[in-house]
Parts: C-alpha cells; structure tokens; sequence
C-alpha cells in the first residue's frame, strides 16, 4: 500500500508538470500571435497548441497507467536521496524498540500461510534470511524473506521502509539474517505468499 501511495504521488507531480509546461507554453504561443502577423505562422502556431492540448488531455486521461522510470533520473535520485534521509531521521535503536516487541507474538509459518485472513492487522514476528530483494528504492522497499533455509519453501514477502530498520543499519541485503516486527497483510495479486507490513526490522 505504501508503495502504491508514493508512486501515486510521484505520478501525480509528473501530471502538474506537464500541465505547468502547457500552460506556459500556451501563454508564450498566445504572446507570439500578437507579434507575428503572418498568417501561415499564426496557423501553424495554433495547430501547435491545438496538439499540446491533446497530449495533456492523454496525460490526465491516463495519468494511472503512466509509469515513472529513469527518463527523469536525476529527479529520481534526488527524490529518493531525501527521502532516505527523512526516513533514517526516525529510526529507532533495538532497545528503544524492546517495550514494544513483546506485544508481537511468534507465528509459524504453516498458521501464517492457511490462516491469513485470521492474521489481516495483526501483530507478528518472524525471522528468517533474506532470498531476495525485491524492490529498494524510493517508491516502495520489499524483501522475500526464507523462514526455513532446510527446505527454501518457506517463505513471505516483508514490505518495509529505512525508517523500520533499526538505527544504524543502512539497509538490507541478500543473505542477511533478520528479525521482523510487523502485522500482517493482505496477499498481493492473487498470490498464496504471506505478507508482512513491517514496524521495525533488527539484522541479527
């Protein structure tokens, strides 16, 4: 769900952009008519604005479905660089965390998996190595996390944040060995894989 906010929003700001860039075109455009009193070009000016106007309305039309990627990198870099800083600002130590471990309970992960819908919004911990990692950047941070590293069948999806971690852990790896502290969520397209939203996540 966080993932899906941010990217909204990254969306979202595109979206005013473009029509920022329209609108200060259409006024540029609107000046030069008033200059240029050459019919061809004030036809050709017009059918430029005519256009413009199209792309905007295909951009709010499908703002959903546009997709951000590194067309805009250095936008990129910057938004994600402030908003690991943001999120390092409140991370906790794992004493500061320790009161409020206890109110997560242990929970297998046969329960988890046939269960989930019991398990929706509560609070839970697990721990296990990290198979992969999924998405880390900005827009949304998820591990899969391998509970039993006998079998390598199980395993959940852990959704977190820089600010989850506890402080001084720069981030997660490949292979690291963590202890999760979250509740649990809703599966994600379809998928049998338990999900966990995670509240703070200790590197053991």
């Amino acid at each position: 769900m966080r993932k899906s906010l941010q990217k909204q929003r990254l969306g979202d700001y595109m979206l005013l952009t473009v029509l920022f860039g329209e609108l200060l075109a259409t006024l540029i455009v609107l000046a030069l008519l008033q200059i240029v009193k050459i019919k061809k070009v004030q036809i050709v000016m017009y059918l430029l604005v005519l256009m413009s106007f199209g792309v905007v309305s295909f951009f709010t039309v499908n703002s959903s479905k546009i997709q951000v990627t590194s067309t805009y990198p250095f936008i990129q870099r910057v938004t994600t660089v402030k908003a690991d800083l943001n999120d390092k600002k409140v991370q906790l130590t794992s004493k500061d965390f320790k009161k409020n471990a206890q109110d997560y309970d242990y929970v297998t992960y046969t329960e988890l998996s046939e269960n989930n819908d019991l398990y929706r919004g509560r609070l839970i911990n697990q721990w296990g190595k990290v198979k992969k990692v999924i998405a880390n950047d900005n827009l949304g941070r998820q591990i899969i996390l391998d509970l039993n590293e006998s079998n390598h069948e199980d395993t959940i999806k852990v959704n977190y944040h820089l600010s989850d971690l506890a402080a001084g852990n720069p981030n997660i790896k490949k292979n690291d060995r963590v202890k999760i502290y979250g509740e649990g969520a809703e599966h994600e397209n379809k998928s049998t894989m338990p999900v966990i939203d995670a509240h703070f996540i200790e590197t053991k």
